[in-house]
């Protein structure tokens, strides 16, 4: 047992240390909820989410690409299983170093897949962002424009296209 702990512990710090540029990560979550479907006749369910995710960063110009796969598990009702992906693009610019100003702009595709019984929530998306911050002695002022369009395989009347 005291071998396993160890060896649990030595996959645990391999799978979340940095190599230079690159970074990844494993998280797990549980919740327990009393109505986790918000139904009129309470269900009681525990939800699960494991998550991975792989980073890369270029320091010299700021920008990041990345990639997340998270698993969402219902213990009751393993039909409402469901795996979701993202992947993306990260950058910052650095407007003026007076007022310690930032443009930020990134998008990323999402992709999420349900059991055959739960498959009319599929759906694929697209989204993009802009932003910018600039902090002066007196105020933060930010501002910015974000869009997403999401394409549901199953289901065409929830779908913005």
């Amino acid at each position: 047992m005291t071998s396993f702990k160890f060896s649990l512990t030595f996959i645990i710090l391999v799978v979340n240390i940095t190599f230079g540029q690159f970074s990844n990560f494993v998280s797990f979550n549980s919740y327990s909820y009393d109505n986790l479907y918000r139904t009129p006749v309470p269900i009681q369910d525990i939800l699960s989410t494991v998550k991975v995710g792989l980073n890369y960063q270029k320091p010299e110009n700021n920008t990041q690409f990345y990639n997340n796969t998270s698993l969402i598990v219902f213990n009751n009702i393993a039909d409402r299983n469901f795996l979701i992906n993202d992947a993306g693009i990260n950058k910052s610019i650095k407007i003026s170093e007076k007022f310690n100003s930032i443009f930020r702009l990134g998008g990323n595709w999402t992709m999420r897949i349900n059991k055959d019984n739960y498959n009319y929530y599929n759906y694929s998306q697209l989204s993009g962002y802009a932003n910018f911050q600039i902090l002066t002695d007196i105020a933060l002022i930010k501002g910015g424009y974000s869009y997403r369009w999401r394409n549901y395989t199953n289901w065409s009347d929830l779908s913005n296209n």
